[in-house]
């Protein structure tokens, strides 16, 4: 549901690292991680796919504790694909994926 067209192989090794703007107002990760990499880690520790936007892009995902992710297209993502996560608690955070291997 949602996923990219392309086929991606997986990072060999899954690096991240925070890339936040000091104006902004949600924390932003950028990873290596592809989408399609994401959406099956997801569903591997427990989310499922719970519903997908009417032009069918995004995907969302949520636990049995209510966390919700989504994974949409990103125009600012290096790899053309965001993970916006939302806790149950209101905690945010905006995932790049597809990026090269971060490196701070």
């Amino acid at each position: 549901m949602g996923h990219p067209a392309e086929d991606l192989s997986p990072a060999s090794v899954s690096s991240y690292g925070d890339v936040t703007d000091p104006s902004a107002l949600v924390t932003n990760i950028e990873t290596n991680v592809s989408a399609e990499e994401a959406a099956a880690n997801l569903q591997a520790n427990g989310f499922s796919a719970t519903s997908l936007s009417d032009d069918g892009q995004a995907t969302t995902y949520t636990n049995a504790n209510g966390d919700e992710y989504i994974i949409r297209p990103s125009n600012s993502a290096p790899g053309g694909w965001a993970m916006d996560y939302t806790s149950v608690n209101g905690t945010q955070l905006k995932i790049n994926l597809g990026g090269a291997p971060y490196k701070p």
